[in-house]
């Protein structure tokens, strides 16, 4: 069965925490702050790009949407990073 793809909004683990350290260190307002890069890829396009930064062939297999969680499961999602970009992170 072919479900719909899913399309996220993936961060570098080093991004994360040069933001974190940027938080400690300028303290803006206390506030939850989205994170990513402000646009949604599809998982494709991660292991592809992780296939390349290991200089190896992609070998990608599909499988199914377990069929419990379909109607659950978030198929998109992208930070919206205005909030961050206005407390002074660029």
């Amino acid at each position: 069965m072919k479900t719909a793809s899913s399309f996220v909004d993936f961060v570098y683990v080093k991004d994360v925490i040069a933001v974190c350290y940027w938080l400690m260190e300028n303290q803006p307002a206390s506030a939850i702050y989205n994170l990513g890069t402000g646009r949604a890829r599809s998982f494709n396009d991660l292991v592809k790009a992780t296939f390349a930064g290991l200089d190896m062939p992609p070998n990608i297999e599909f499988i199914d949407m377990p069929e419990d969680i379909r109607d659950k499961y978030q198929y998109y999602a992208e930070a919206n990073m205005d909030k961050l970009k206005n407390a002074g992170y660029n």
